[in-house]
């Protein structure tokens, strides 16, 4: 499948942070690393999507709109812009939502093949 260049350098700095996150996050750990190593591209990807989109949703859909309702002491103009604000954060964990179930589908398809 042809895809942009643009689109395939957003992907490969994408995934060199999430790599280099994880590295991180195994603090020296030689069995960690080993496996952080052995790991694919592609489902680390996949791994991280479904992780932001799942912990996100909670926060972005439930959380920050409970804590707007109780806010309401605030300045009009403010609880407006903190509402675009949430509203903007929605949208980016639905757009991750839906990468992760694209790039789920898309690697059980390249799977079968």
């Amino acid at each position: 499948m042809f895809e942009s260049s643009s689109l395939a350098e957003y992907r490969i700095f994408l995934i060199r942070w999430v790599r280099e996150l994880e590295r991180k996050r195994a603090h020296g750990d030689a069995d960690r690393l080993a496996q952080i190593e052995n790991t694919t591209d592609a489902y680390l990807l996949r791994k991280w999507l479904w992780m932001a989109s799942i912990v996100g949703a909670p926060v972005v859909y439930l959380v920050i709109p409970f804590l707007l309702n109780f806010w309401s002491f605030l300045p009009a103009i403010l609880l407006t812009i903190l509402w675009f604000l949430a509203k903007g954060l929605m949208g980016i964990v639905f757009v991750l939502f839906m990468a992760a179930i694209f790039f789920t589908l898309r690697g059980n398809f390249e799977e079968m093949k």
